[in-house]
């Protein structure tokens, strides 16, 4: 699990609560049960009429995903295809069933099974472009549960703070103008979290998910140009230049030692 969510949670209201730190700091601690429910509720109770229960369900492989520490080692992807490559040059295409066993990634086992199977060129690429396209969906609906929730939070710590002051009001607030600053005081903090949950939940995730799927999306648009090289009888070495591309400079210099120290 990665715990920089977390850590950048508790940092921002750390962080929060020193720039607004006095004697008067302790209000942020009192009755926050409250507003916490208008507005984690509300947000949930809107996000839930906006987008049906079975697709919210399906978001949560997505989030554990954005949780997750889990990547992609590209120079180990590229590796690997460059091997199989070679393989299939040297021994043909179903040389490549004992391979199968050592790829980790779904999607280059199915790209190299189809390659196995025979299948075109073209009917490969298809295939796996229609898989990372339900992919990147899948992506795009978890990204939008969230700016949305982003949306409807302050909305619903703006309600809980109006019906706050209503309810201060109706309790003869107005006759005991020391209660007034209380009431008022009281009423805000449902504003106050319902910002803070936009902008220090909701939106970072979104964000989070948008980084993840577009690096996940890159990895597998280079698995498909492996594939369809492999498929095709391109040069190992120029599959290997092909590949490289989608690696920083870094890691392109990376590449090429561990590939002359062979």
């Amino acid at each position: 699990m990665d715990f920089t969510i977390i850590l950048g949670v508790l940092g921002g209201l750390a962080v929060i609560l020193y720039g607004v730190r006095g004697p008067e700091q302790g209000i942020f601690f009192v009755k926050t049960a409250e507003p916490l429910i208008i507005v984690i509720g509300g947000t949930i109770a809107a996000t839930l009429i906006h987008i049906p229960i079975n697709q919210i369900i399906r978001i949560f492989g997505v989030l554990k995903a954005a949780f997750s520490l889990k990547r992609i080692k590209q120079i180990t992807i590229i590796n690997q295809i460059v091997e199989m490559a070679k393989k299939a040059k040297k021994e043909g295409f179903l040389a490549l069933e004992g391979e199968l066993g050592k790829i980790q990634e779904p999607f280059l086992h199915k790209g190299i099974t189809l390659v196995m199977m025979g299948e075109d060129a073209k009917v490969i690429e298809e295939v796996l472009q229609r898989e990372l396209t339900a992919l990147e969906e899948r992506h795009d609906l978890g990204q939008a549960i969230f700016s949305n929730m982003a949306k409807y939070s302050p909305s619903f710590g703006l309600i809980g703070t109006v019906a706050w002051l209503v309810l201060s009001l109706a309790k003869g607030g107005m006759q005991d103008p020391a209660k007034i600053g209380v009431g008022i005081a009281e009423a805000m903090k449902c504003t106050f979290f319902g910002i803070l949950m936009s902008y220090l939940v909701y939106l970072p995730i979104a964000g989070r998910l948008k980084i993840k799927s577009q690096e996940e999306i890159i990895n597998k648009e280079m698995m498909i140009i492996g594939v369809l090289a492999i498929k095709e009888g391109v040069n190992p070495s120029v599959v290997q230049e092909k590949l490289s591309a989608f690696l920083s400079p870094r890691y392109r210099r990376k590449l090429q030692k561990m590939t002359k120290g062979e």
